[in-house]
């Protein structure tokens, strides 16, 4: 960041020198020749990189401190990378992608017009989504975030720093790869969201927590032990019916809102009958998220031990229902006429109040089973990438559809967070 004002004359030089070291990088983890020379070049490269990144590349900064920790710490604790090179490898073959991202970004920093150059870019383009999707996430994940093998082949000790380096290094790479999973989604997207309305968001959004409901049910039903359902059934029995309850009031939520868009392409959405219906919503929402986390507190004998946090979350549910019908109550005051299609950023920013209760209700979850069951790790995966989707809205007008979609997902992992003991 020191020379960013350099980077525009050098950019397609990085762009050379990435395709290189992916090269080698390609050939190194097919045939196993120098895993430490590997390491090596790519940290030095990433190094040197650093010092010409304009200040405004952040997610780039960021990957670039992790991956160089993550290369510091691989060579600091001295991980064999001679005859088991395991985990060396697992972390090499993300850098598939970077040779296929290498082409696209030197053709675009060269200015190449030709039609060979535009053909080459667009099959590199599909090339490096593909290969992204499968080595940095799908792979990753398998590979790396939920094998125990990985992590036993880097630990050489005990020590709490050995423990938080790895974890941090490796988990912050994950994060940070399904960050621009999404935007490279929210790209692709971008070319077939004509085809999505909001009008087909909410016909589908009218039944889509009815699903969630029944993985709810259905997890508990096949995954809980007899002994469980007598012992935890009334804590089950509680969640499910708070998720029933959330899924009526969706239900009518957004079958108001489908019957709005019949009527016409967009609407007012400052109404007392709008107000009404949104207002039973979020109240349901809430009652779900202090729901779930008295369920799982109790399940796990942790009620008293954290009743004073539970406190503190229930008191925030109800400071965030009735500042949001406030502030509703206020615009209409004011006279300001608020739509559907077209709400300003400020009002957009709801929905993060919206979502806050919930998302400390889901930390709650993983409570009393962190570390124990990797149930854990796909709830915490799930509430980030619904932040995700929430604050950078890749699919456009389908985005609240998909945060139900995760919701599935996630409604699966928060039961089985609830079974484990």
């Amino acid at each position: 960041m020191i020379f960013g004002y350099m980077y525009k004359e050098l950019e397609k030089y990085t762009h050379l020198a990435l395709f290189g070291i992916s090269a080698i990088t390609i050939i190194n983890v097919n045939y196993d020749y120098n895993y430490s020379a590997n390491l090596n070049l790519i940290k030095y490269y990433l190094l040197g990189e650093l010092f010409i990144l304009p200040s405004k590349k952040k997610d780039i900064f960021a990957h670039h401190l992790i991956t160089i920790g993550l290369c510091s710490y691989l060579q600091y604790y001295n991980i064999d990378m001679t005859t088991n090179f395991y985990s060396t490898k697992q972390l090499l073959m993300t850098e598939v992608s970077s040779l296929f991202l290498s082409i696209v970004s030197y053709i675009k920093s060269a200015n190449m017009q030709s039609n060979i150059a535009k053909k080459i870019e667009e099959i590199s383009m599909v090339l490096f989504i593909l290969s992204f999707g499968k080595y940095r996430i799908y792979d990753y994940y398998n590979n790396i975030i939920t094998n125990d093998y990985f992590y036993e082949t880097v630990t050489t000790n005990d020590s709490h720093c050995q423990y938080f380096w790895k974890y941090s290094v490796t988990y912050g790479l994950f994060l940070l790869n399904i960050y621009w999973f999404a935007i490279i989604t929210k790209v692709m997207w971008k070319r077939i969201d004509f085809y999505f309305s909001y009008k087909l968001s909410e016909y589908l959004l009218q039944y889509s927590y009815f699903i969630c409901t029944l993985t709810t049910i259905f997890t508990y039903m096949l995954n809980s032990t007899d002994s469980q359902k007598n012992s935890m059934g009334e804590y089950y029995l509680m969640d499910v019916i708070s998720n029933g309850f959330m899924a009526i009031t969706s239900y009518k939520f957004h079958n108001y809102l489908y019957k709005q868009f019949e009527q016409r392409e967009n609407f007012e959405i400052s109404t007392n009958e709008y107000l009404q219906f949104m207002s039973v919503d979020i109240i349901a929402i809430h009652l779900r998220a202090i729901t779930q986390v008295y369920v799982h507190l109790k399940i796990h004998n942790l009620d008293n031990t954290l009743f004073s946090l539970q406190i503190a979350h229930i008191l925030s549910c109800i400071w965030t229902v009735s500042y949001i019908v406030y502030s509703f109550n206020e615009i209409q005051k004011r006279g300001e006429t608020l739509l559907y299609t077209n709400r300003s950023a400020k009002y957009k920013t709801m929905d993060i109040w919206f979502g806050l209760n919930p998302f400390i209700g889901i930390i709650f979850s993983v409570t009393g089973v962190y570390g124990e069951t990797y149930n854990v790790h796909n709830t915490l995966i799930c509430l980030y990438l619904i932040s995700l989707v929430t604050w950078l809205q890749p699919f456009y007008n389908m985005n609240h559809l998909a945060i139900h979609i995760l919701f599935i997902f996630l409604n699966f992992n928060m039961a089985m967070n609830n079974i484990y003991i």
